[in-house]
């Protein structure tokens, strides 16, 4: 049985279009093993993952990332270090796309993490 490398564990709105979400990143995941053995850190990709799903269950609707105009690593997380991170997300609907603004911090407030993206909603065909 697959476990996953992190688990949403609170989703508050703030006021309208204005997120807070906490989630818990599980260290004995085995990506990292190889990201990176004797130090694991968490892959970039897993914040990008995170955003999507935290918006995926505010909004009830599947997404999809088509932009991404601003990511910037601030910090390096350290899973066994600190496994608690908090997304604070400001989105808004912009002519049929979800522009999404994002700091994800620390539960001490240090910033590790910000992007600026846009999703669109997945439509079947």
């Amino acid at each position: 049985m697959e476990t996953s490398i992190f688990q949403i564990e609170r989703i508050e709105e703030i006021e309208k279009n204005i997120l807070s979400c906490s989630i818990s990143l599980n260290a004995d995941h085995p990506i990292y093993q190889g990201h990176f053995p004797s130090d694991p850190i968490t892959p970039g990709v897993v914040f990008f993952q995170a955003l999507k799903q935290i918006l995926e269950i505010n909004l009830n609707k599947k997404l999809l990332m088509t932009e991404v105009k601003k990511a910037k690593f601030l910090e390096i997380t350290r899973p066994k270090i600190s496994d608690s991170l908090i997304f604070n997300i400001n989105f808004r609907l912009n002519n049929g796309a979800f522009d999404v603004k994002n700091k994800t911090t620390f539960t001490n407030h240090t910033v590790l993490f910000n992007c600026n993206a846009t999703f669109v909603e997945m439509t079947n065909r």
